[in-house]
């Protein structure tokens, strides 16, 4: 690949300053410094900066006896925990950090640089943040050469770099929904699949999914089972429906799971992250339906992004009584959560603004 930077680019400097590390953009960041440096000859030269600056603008860097050097030779990601155990790397400029990520950066076969996070603080990077980094560096190589070929290896590690920060952000999903459960609009329709099967995981079911969200699916997303197998194991056929607006599931989506009755599946889910049809809803509460279908709506997953799987609303569709035989009437047994207040019942709780003096605490 030619073109080799020979002077700062305000693009990739913008954009290294504007991505966002752990919640703060590298350009304000206050643990974190950005250098990117490209690969001249036998030397590394430090071009763009976050927070912009100048006096490490053109800095070169022998590959020898540098922790960016050790980096390209196994052209892994490096991360030093503890920069004193590693000084004798460190070039006079960077005495004063204490923690150090590498990241290699390439088109194709050919090295181009790496991308540097350093900190003042010891044990500052970990293993977590390498998807991020990857991301970043696929990011600055795509965006300085992308000029040069419509196609090309950068392209690819641009893609594979998305895929890996994709599933290493999957964790953090969670976190982003329970503040804005909204944000469930903004998913792609197989992110909500997987966001589904992950909440059906921690309820106590294997989750498999059918595959390709486009491919014909005979109506089935997901199949589940509950992960202790008993007696009392059943089969689950799941249908997920996901909208960006206010689209509601019509009847016909309703229609097609409660084909699969009398089949090896003996429950059916519908979930949606918007809500159904009256019509959808009517079908799915007759007698003959209720047993084997269950809808879920934005509702519901409002209380499963809280891990709340415990709820009465959960059990809607089953009865509080079945009639066994004329004048025979057996309650269905109920899940509850104890709490404190159940178990050890108190008259009165009395609330101190100040410890009273004399007493020990």
């Amino acid at each position: 690949m030619n073109g080799k930077p020979d002077r700062v680019d305000p693009t990739v400097e913008t954009l290294l300053n504007d991505f966002v590390f752990r919640d703060c953009r590298l350009g304000e960041h206050p643990k974190v410094r950005a250098r990117l440096c490209w690969l001249e000859g036998d030397v590394l030269v430090t071009r763009e900066t976050a927070p912009p600056n100048v006096d490490l603008a053109g800095v070169r860097t022998p590959l020898n006896h540098s922790v960016s050097g050790y980096a390209l030779r196994t052209n892994a990601v490096t991360v030093v925990a503890n920069i004193e155990a590693a000084v004798r790397f460190a070039p006079p400029f960077l005495q004063s950090i204490r923690s150090l990520l590498t990241v290699p950066l390439s088109g194709g076969p050919e090295i181009l640089g790496v991308l540097n996070l350093d900190s003042t603080d010891g044990n500052f990077f970990s293993e977590a943040d390498i998807g991020r980094s990857q991301l970043l560096g696929a990011l600055l190589v795509y965006s300085r050469f992308r000029h040069l070929r419509v196609s090309s290896p950068v392209t690819a590690s641009l893609g594979l770099a998305l895929k890996r920060v994709r599933g290493e952000l999957g964790p953090h999903l969670l976190g982003v929904l329970q503040d804005d459960p909204e944000q469930l609009r903004r998913l792609s329709p197989s992110q909500f699949e997987r966001f589904v099967a992950n909440r059906l995981d921690r309820m106590g079911y294997d989750v498999t999914l059918s595959g390709s969200t486009s491919q014909r699916d005979g109506g089935i997303d997901l199949i589940a089972i509950p992960k202790v197998r008993t007696v009392g194991s059943f089969l689950i056929a799941g249908q997920v429906k996901h909208h960006r607006g206010e689209q509601k599931v019509p009847r016909g989506d309703v229609d097609r799971l409660l084909a699969w009755k009398d089949s090896p599946f003996r429950l059916a889910l519908l979930v949606t992250n918007t809500t159904y049809t009256g019509d959808a809803r009517w079908v799915a509460d007759q007698m003959a339906n209720r047993s084997f279908l269950r809808l879920r709506d934005f509702d519901d997953l409002k209380r499963w992004i809280e891990d709340n799987f415990d709820s009465e609303k959960d059990w809607r569709e089953i009865q509080d009584c079945i009639t066994l035989a004329p004048g025979i009437v057996v309650k269905v047994p109920r899940s509850r959560l104890e709490t404190s207040g159940s178990i050890w019942r108190l008259s009165g709780v009395t609330k101190l603004k100040k410890w009273p003096q004399g007493h020990d605490r």
